[in-house]
């Protein structure tokens, strides 16, 4: 069986979301949210203020993790695509979801080794093997990312991603014996999953899920401050 995710729930869609607006300019930006991180404070006057104490910190985190994967993608692994087809959950201009076929053969010519994709997985699509970074950005084909939402049986090639910007659907690769065909290929960049889950958990105690738990854990009232050594969200 394969690995999804549920279409129409959260599952740090605003995170995905927000990375999927990042240009390659942006990801490369260093100093993108310098101004908005602050020291996290160690007293609180809230739950509220609490939570979103960290929103900021893994906004920055998932950006300098993406960026220093775009940094080093000449090294990533990649592998060719055979096929996109446009999937039934496609719903313009958000949900843009493509099923993907990938090449099976193990390409021996490529020193990094085969990608092999993961629910959750963040993917780059290039004309070429990336050599350096305007590989990702060029103007026939430009910085365009996706995010893996599921997986078919391990090995298959089969794939269902969700894409930051529309795909044109088509049969693609020139080893299925049509050299005319155009070149595309799929680079990992990383995993999004840990910081999806974080995002989730984060939005939905900011949007009143649960947050009664979470005040009796940290024991608040209206005359006592949260400490931050009293409770660890991660």
């Amino acid at each position: 069986m394969g690995t999804n995710v549920k279409k129409g729930e959260s599952k740090g869609e605003g995170l995905i979301d927000l990375v999927f607006s990042w240009s390659l300019s942006d990801v490369l930006n260093r100093h993108l949210y310098k101004a908005k991180v602050e020291l996290i404070p160690k007293t609180f006057s809230s739950t509220y203020e609490y939570m979103n104490s960290f929103i900021y910190p893994l906004i920055e985190e998932t950006h300098v993790d993406l960026s220093s994967s775009v940094e080093t993608a000449n090294r990533a692994p990649t592998r060719e695509i055979w096929t996109v087809k446009v999937s039934k959950d496609f719903k313009p201009p958000k949900d843009l979801y493509y099923n993907i076929s990938l090449d099976r053969k193990r390409d021996t010519a490529n020193d990094e080794g085969m990608y092999e994709p993961e629910f959750g997985d963040l993917i780059a699509f290039t004309e070429v093997r990336p050599r350096c970074i305007d590989d990702l950005d060029r103007p026939k084909s430009p910085y365009l990312i996706a995010l893996v939402q599921r997986v078919d049986d391990y090995g298959s090639g089969k794939i269902e991603i969700r894409a930051s910007k529309p795909i044109v659907p088509g049969e693609y690769g020139g080893r299925q014996g049509n050299e005319q065909n155009r070149r595309l290929f799929v680079v990992h960049l990383t995993n999004m999953i840990t910081n999806l889950r974080i995002w989730t958990a984060l939005k939905s105690e900011l949007e009143g899920g649960n947050m009664n738990i979470i005040e009796r854990v940290l024991q608040t009232d209206s005359t006592v401050r949260i400490t931050i050594q009293s409770f660890h969200l991660f």
